[in-house]
């Protein structure tokens, strides 16, 4: 297996574009002020009103996705383990979401108050549910964020790009909050080369991060080839309605249906159960694990730890518009679950100057 790359993360912004879609331009900087950056967790269902558990909808202010839920069980008194999310929110934002505890001896109102200098744990709604919430029942976030410093001439070109993507689709890529500057990339190699890695919750973000990475490799082998809108044979295509998979048999058609709207191309997330695509297609997954010095069968031995799944090379935002206020350049969109706002910012605003945040991972 070859040694990580330098810069195992590149930024979206490095990506290259659709066919016909210009490069976002015109720079900014994002997440100055956590009111700038505001994400609102659209849940998956409703609580039921009875059951063992509470589910607690919180805002946190300037407060890590982790600490959040560290701040959870120390206030009321319960392991951490206990406490379910759907999925981690940004640390310097404002971000409302739903999180589950047991019901039994607890008085939710404790969550509530200040943690360290800036942060801040709020209570909204408190109700009953029978189960504790899991990761990734949630419909998608909605966002809105602020750019600053940013010529205003560029807001019209920005609203238009933002405008194309919700209609073609935005490359799916994995943002560099995945990566964790690049060590959470260096645990899941050590745990593919059978190297002993202690913390179980190490290894499960490092065989994510290198799942991650090698479907960027293979979004940036596609879009170079101009070849993310279209069907090769062999390509497992996901259906936009219902989420069903099939493998391609015939290219023309299914190009056809994927530029009406009706299908999306997948790309590997590796694992031992991955749905493999075939042919051309299968052909142009396998290079890329090679180039990437990475065999296929390291994954067959981690059996929960990395399944393996297929992800979409393309998102659709919704609910997208534009425009600017006394301190700058409003965005607001909703993305699906595992979609990035970060990659979103990239491509429309492109090189900017926003900050990481290591900790989150605003795609779940």
């Amino acid at each position: 297996m070859q040694s990580l790359p330098p810069n195992p993360a590149a930024p979206a912004a490095l990506l290259p574009p659709l066919p016909g879609v210009p490069a976002g331009s015109g720079g900014g900087r994002i997440k100055v002020e956590p009111r700038d950056f505001l994400v609102e967790e659209i849940p998956a269902y409703p609580p039921s009103g009875e059951g063992d558990f509470y589910f607690l909808e919180v805002e946190k202010e300037d407060v890590a996705a982790g600490e959040l839920l560290g701040q959870i069980a120390r206030r009321l008194g319960i392991p951490r383990d206990t406490i379910g999310a759907a999925g981690m929110k940004d640390r310097r934002a404002i971000t409302r979401q739903w999180v589950s505890v047991p019901a039994r001896g607890v008085d939710p109102a404790k969550i509530e108050g200040p943690v360290g200098q800036t942060g801040a744990i709020r209570l909204l709604q408190v109700a009953r549910h029978r189960h504790k919430l899991k990761t990734g029942h949630l419909h998608g976030n909605r966002f809105t964020i602020r750019v600053i410093d940013r010529d205003p001439t560029g807001d019209a070109a920005a609203s238009e790009l933002l405008e194309t993507l919700s209609r073609r689709g935005l490359p799916n890529a994995f943002g560099p909050q995945r990566f964790g500057h690049g060590s959470t990339l260096k645990a899941g190699f050590a745990v593919l080369r059978g190297d002993h890695v202690r913390d179980r919750h190490l290894r499960r973000l490092g065989i994510s991060a290198v799942q991650a990475w090698i479907f960027n490799l293979w979004l940036a082998r596609r879009l170079a080839d101009g070849t993310l809108e279209q069907a090769l044979e062999g390509d497992v295509l996901k259906r936009r309605d219902s989420g069903g998979l099939f493998t391609c048999a015939e290219p023309e058609v299914d190009s056809a249906r994927i530029a009406a709207g009706e299908l999306v191309v997948t790309g590997p997330l590796p694992g031992s159960k991955l749905r493999r695509a075939e042919g051309p297609a299968g052909a142009v997954e396998q290079a890329v694990l090679t180039e990437a010095g990475i065999d296929p069968a390291a994954f067959s031995g981690l059996g929960k730890l990395a399944p393996g799944t297929r992800r979409p090379a393309l998102v659709f935002p919704t609910e997208a518009a534009a425009a600017r206020d006394e301190r700058g350049l409003v965005l607001s969109f909703t993305l699906p679950p595992g979609a990035y706002a970060t990659v979103l910012l990239a491509a429309i605003c492109g090189d900017g100057d926003a900050p990481d945040d290591a900790d989150a991972d605003p795609g779940d």
